[in-house]
Parts: C-alpha cells; structure tokens; sequence
C-alpha cells in the first residue's frame, strides 16, 4: 500500500503533481514561519545572556572566574547616551594580572585606553571629537568582540582607568569575577501574562496554516479515494494511503521549511524586534525544537489526511454521488462559550503562576473554539445570504457557503485568527501605554532639556570657581539657550524634606521657558529640585526667611534641540566632571518610562504582521486548491451562458461573507478576551477604547485578504476554459 501511495502521490497526471508541489510548498512556508516564531523565542533567552556582564556586581550567581584565585577589579557601570541611542560605559581598573576579563577582550585596557563597540567605534569617527570621542579619554584599543555585545548595533564601552583614581569613585564596586549568568527579569505579573498570550497567539496560527496546506484539493482526493474504497479497498487501506501521500509531501516540505529558515535567517535577524536587531546565531533552534518540528509537522499532516478521508471511509458511495455533507451543529460554539466563561475564574486562584498559567491555557481555548465555532457562523451567514440573494451569484456563493461552511470556513480561519489575536493585543498593550501616559503626565520641561546632578552625599560638590568655569563654558556652547544652576537651600527652617527644596535665581527659572509666580518679585526661588529633574515644575515660590544658597545641585540647561548641541554639552560636562554623575535629558526619562510597553507595542506589531502573512497565504492557498476543486462545475455554468464577471461575483462572496462575518465576532471575541484578561491580575487595569491604529490593523488585514481573493481569479478564467469539461 506505501509504494501504491507512493504511486499515486508522484505520477498521478500533472494536476496531481500540481497538487502535490503546492501542498508541498505550502508546509514548507508554514515551517519556516514556525521554525522562525521558536528561534525569536531563543534569541530573546540569548540577548538575556548577553546582557547577563553588564550585571556584575560584588556577588554573582555565576562567577566567570574563580573567585578565590582571582585578582580584585574595580568596576563602575554607567549608561550614557549619543540622541536616543543608549551607551553602556564600563570602566574597569585591575590591581592584579589575575584580573577577570570582560567577554569581547583578550585583555582589559589600561589607563588611557578604551574598547568600543564596532557600532560606537564608527560613531566616534564619524562625530566630531568635542560631540562625542573626548568623553573617552585616551585612545582607541580596539572592538569589543560580539560576546561583549548585546545587539550588532550596540554602543557599548570599556575604559580603563587607574585603580587609586576609580575606587573613590561614586557607583564603583570591587569585583573578582564578571557575571555568566543571563540577566534576570523581574516580569510583573502583567507582562508574564502577555508574553504568554504572545506564544499562543504566534503558535496556532501557524499549526492552523500547516493543517491547511494539507488539506489542499480536499474534494478531489475524496473522489479518488472514494473510487478505491468501491472497488474493493479497506478503511485501513485508504487511510495508509492518504497518510503516505501527506507524510510525503509534508515530509519535502518541512524540509524545504527549514532551507527556507537558514536561508532567511540573516535577514529576519535584521528586524528590530525588541528595538535592536539580533545576531544571527541567536535566532537558533535547539534540538528539541528541530526533532519537534521534523517529527511534529509529518504527524500534523498525516493526522490532517486521515480526518479529511474520514468522510470517504464512512459513505464512499454518497462521496462519489456528491452527497450533501452534515451541517454544522450549534454545539460548536460550546468551545468558545466555555472559554470566555472560564476566563472569571483566574481571578480568584491567589498564586500569580498559575493564575498567569490558566489565563494563557484559557486563551489557548478560546482560539481553538474560534475555529470549531467558525463554520456554523458561516452556515448562518450562508443561510442569511440565501434569503436575501436577488442574483445568480449571489445564489451560488450562498450555496456554496451552505454546502459546505467547514471548508469555506478553512480558507479565511488564519485571517480570523489574526483579528482575533491582534484585537487582544492591542487592546491589553493598548491599555498599559494609555494607564503608564496617565501616570507619567505631561513634562513642564521640553524633551530638549540636559540635567546635571550631583549627589552631595557622595562628595560631587565643586568649588566656587569649578561652578563659574563649568557655567562660563556651557553659556559659550553653539545651540545652549539656557543654563540654571540649582543651587542648596541651607540656614533656614526647612520642610521635613529638605532634601527637595532647591534654591534657583527667578531669572534663571524664566529662562528656562518657566512662569514665574505673579506675587514673587525677584531674586531666588524655592523649589521641588527632585520633581525639576524629571522635567516637572513644583512647589516654586518664594524662600523662607534666612534661606542661603549653599553647593551646587543640579543644573538644568535648555538646547535649541538639535542633536549636536546636546551631545556637545554632555561632553562638556563629562569632560570637566569625569568622576560626576552622567547627565540626560528629559525625552530620555520618558523613554525610560515607557520602554517597557513600547517594546511590547513593538513586538504585537510584528506578531499581528506575523499572522496577518501567516492568514494571507493561508486564503490564498486555500482559494487557488478550491477552484482547482470546482473546475469542471464552474466551467460547465461557464459553459452554459453564465459571464465569467459573475463566477468572479459568486467567488468574492464565498470569501467576503464569511470573511466579515467571522472578523466581527473574532473582534467582538477579543476585546471580551482583552477586558476579562486584565480582570484577573492582581491590578485590574479599565479596558481601553481602541486606537485608530488598531482600526486600520483591522480594515488593513481585511482588504489585504480581499486583494489575496481578487489575485486568484484570473485562476478562476483559466480553469473554466470549455475544454475542461471534455471527459476523455
């Protein structure tokens, strides 16, 4: 029976051969797309690891060295910045030839030289020296090696410094070792959540793409198979042989899958999906993902084979007579009923994992009640569309519809599958960015703005005369409109939290763009200095009685915006306090704020991008496979007077009822998904109204499957030619 199958797979005339090397093709872009979704996994879990040395400390988990052999490190972590780009500085002293070694080196820099990231290195040549290299004092060593890189286009550096000068340093720690282990997430409750829902929501679309690619010319086979179960062959028999023919060429076209993934793989690792693209040997595969996907996707397919043959073993004679199929039942929707039921109870389970775990088992629920509630909910669309057909076209797409809803159903699934799980995402990350908008607010200060502080504490204060060159300097700068110290309020009776109150000259706080209290006449200014450094003007009014200026606090300067003078002025300051703290601007805090959810905005788009390509090429194997079912059909309504303009008509709407149909409920299904979802955290976050970017997600994906439906009717012209209906 394998080599009959084997027969009938591989030379079965040339609309066999088509078959076989469009399903065949269509696993191998479905694997590739899975083996694509499994290795983003790991190069996440990769860039933790490369992020894992940034995180030494006193006591590492895992110690790169042997800490009792070891010599001591001084080590001084910072972040600085070139515009909206990050700079991680390391500065390092050794005190022994035993030393650790940072990843990237074969040796630590001595005084007066430095390792940069490739990336840095060729921005440092491209800028001038006084916006960017004399921050680092001292010569190019060298590049650091990609072990020491968090991204290809990382800035990143190594300074070496002097031990008697660094370990008086504020920040500096001794270290014997570098930390090995990947760097440790403190995921809230919230983003395990998404990051959950994520993998989901990647995952089944595509199992759903593999299922369907298998399935291609479905009624086709039925009818040979169901000519072999009348001659005489055995369920057993037809089941070996539909399994062969789709083990067969599932098993081609996962290899072909993962030719695809090597092949592309360098391309797809250019995509910023966190905000930096990956190294390519980070988006690997590990073996129990290789065996999964070798072994998992020939099972799928045979599975698939076996359920689109179970009609042929069970009434052969009613397939080979074209009998109609069982409708659906509303039994269907039982599934998603369920789910979505369900979901209320994850708020009551008082452990965060598995509350996070029955969330994500939930929502995995719900999209595979999607599809089984799909084609009754095109039975009723179809039986809708009968009652209000007033064309011929019309007639025969509800017909078709009503025929057979499980398959019209299966060409668009993977686009309802992507509304389905992008509505969720965007509404879940929608409502972080709008509940984290609201609690940051809006910032007195432009964007523009650099701070300098100085932590008194510590010892930064500076001398009289440092202060008037320091500021001498700054006001002399190109693109500085302003500078005001801030200065210590000292001999007075003070709040109970001296430690906000700051002295500003109200010359200096007009200067900075700032109102001026209508009562306050001149002079000094008492001030919020902690809420002024992050861009928010507070509690400003007049000093109380004896209040003197004591040592400098901060310094607020305002930059006309553009990036070389702010980069200019940040090398200034860093020039003239190379043991002070970094400066920043306020756009940098936002952005801070909000990194968190700006990269899960980021990575939605890119999976709703993901399953929007993954639903596409879904409908679009899925409409090609049905026509080439319906040839002889079509052709004889051809043939019989009907104008192609109303095939074309009647092949439109067996996609577009459905299509919308199913797109309302799976939106409507989300964002109940979305608001019950955030039900069950520990902090029920209100659910947000949608974004117009989400409307255009929406309208986007559903014109784009329209478009796929209208590429394959001049398909639909060639496989009706008159001809196709000779029998001989």
């Amino acid at each position: 029976m394998i080599r009959l199958g084997l027969h009938i797979a591989l030379r079965s005339g040339r609309e066999g051969q088509a078959r076989f090397v469009f399903t065949a093709a269509g696993v191998a872009l479905a694997t590739a797309l899975l083996l694509f979704t499994l290795s983003g996994f790991n190069g996440l879990k990769a860039n933790d690891a490369r992020q894992g040395w940034l995180t030494t400390s006193g006591e590492n988990r895992i110690p790169s060295v042997n800490e009792a052999t070891s010599d001591p490190l001084w080590w001084r972590l910072s972040f600085d910045a070139y515009g909206d780009q990050p700079i991680a500085v390391v500065e390092v002293a050794p005190t022994g030839p035993a030393s650790p070694i940072t990843p990237g080196l074969d040796r630590l820099p001595a005084q007066g030289e430095y390792y940069a990231s490739p990336a840095l290195a060729a921005l440092v040549q491209a800028t001038p020296p006084d916006v960017l290299a004399q921050r680092f004092p001292g010569s190019l060593a060298g590049v650091i090696g990609n072990a020491g890189l968090t991204s290809p286009d990382a800035l990143t550096v190594v300074i070496g410094r002097a031990a008697e000068t660094l370990r008086d340093t504020a920040g500096v720690t001794q270290v014997r070792s570098i930390e090995a282990a990947p760097k440790e997430h403190n995921y809230g409750e919230f983003l395990q959540l998404a990051l959950g829902l994520g993998a989901v929501g990647l995952l089944l679309p595509v199992l759903v793409f593999v299922m369907t690619s298998t399935r291609l010319a479905t009624a086709r086979r039925e009818e040979r198979f169901a000519a072999l179960r009348l001659v005489g062959a055995t369920p057993h028999e037809v089941r070996i042989l539909a399994s062969v023919e789709a083990v067969l060429a599932a098993g081609l076209g996962t290899i072909a899958g993962f030719l695809l993934f090597w092949a592309f793989r360098p391309l797809v690792a250019r995509i910023p999906f966190t905000g930096h693209p990956f190294f390519t040997e980070d988006l690997s595969l590990g073996w129990m993902a290789v065996v999964g996907v070798l072994v998992g996707v020939p099972v799928v397919a045979a599975v698939a084979g076996m359920l689109a043959m179970r009609r042929v073993n069970v009434s052969p004679l009613g397939v080979s007579r074209q009998a109609p199929r069982r409708r659906p039942r509303m039994w269907r929707l039982l599934p998603l009923v369920a789910g979505i039921g369900l979901l209320l109870t994850p708020a009551h389970i008082d452990d965060a994992g598995v509350r996070n775990f029955t969330a994500v088992a939930l929502f995995a629920l719900i999209v595979v009640g999607l599809v089984v509630a799909g084609p009754w909910l095109t039975l009723l669309g179809a039986r809708v569309l009968v009652r209000t057909a007033r064309r011929d076209s019309t007639l025969i797409a509800a017909r078709r519809l009503e025929d057979d809803p499980g398959r019209a159903f299966r060409a668009i699934s993977g686009l309802v599958l992507a509304v389905f799980v992008g509505t969720v995402f965007s509404a879940v990350v929608g409502t972080a960015i709008r509940q984290g908008s609201g609690t940051l607010g809006q910032r007195d200060l432009p964007p523009s703005t650099l701070v300098q502080t100085f932590d008194l504490e510590v010892g930064e204060s500076i001398t009289e005369s440092q202060v008037d060159t320091l500021l001498a300097s700054l006001q002399s700068l190109k693109g500085m409109e302003a500078v005001a110290p801030v200065w210590e309020a000292t001999g007075a009776d003070l709040p109970e939290d001296p430690e906000g109150v700051g002295l500003m000259a109200a010359a200096d706080w007009g200067a900075l763009g700032l109102a001026v209290p209508p009562a306050f006449g001149g002079g000094m200014l008492a001030l919020d200095y902690t809420a002024l450094g992050m861009g928010n003007a507070r509690r400003s009014g007049p000093p109380a009685d004896g209040t003197e200026p004591g040592s400098l606090l901060m310094l607020v300067m305002r930059t006309d915006g553009q990036v070389e003078s702010i980069e200019r002025a940040r090398t200034l300051l860093q020039v003239q306090l190379p043991n002070g703290q970094r400066p920043y601007t306020v756009a940098e805090l936002s952005a801070a704020d909000e990194s968190l959810v700006r990269v899960l905005e980021r990575m939605v788009t890119v999976g709703v991008m993901l399953c929007l390509v993954i639903a596409g090429c879904s409908l679009a194997v899925s409409i090609a496979g049905g026509l080439v079912e319906r040839k002889r059909p079509l052709s004889l309504l051809r043939l019989t007077g009907m104008p192609l303009q109303r095939l074309y008509r009647a092949v439109i709407l067996e996609a577009a009822v459905p299509l919308t149909l199913a797109a309302i409920v799976s939106s409507l299904a989300g964002f109940l998904v979305a608001g019950l979802m955030l039900a069950t955290t520990s902090q029920p976050f209100p659910l947000a109204a949608p974004g117009w970017d989400y409307c255009l997600m929406v309208l986007g994906g559903l014109a784009a499957a329209m478009a796929v439906v209208c590429a394959t009717l001049p398909l639909l012209g060639r496989v009706t030619e008159p001809l196709t209906v000779r029998m001989e």
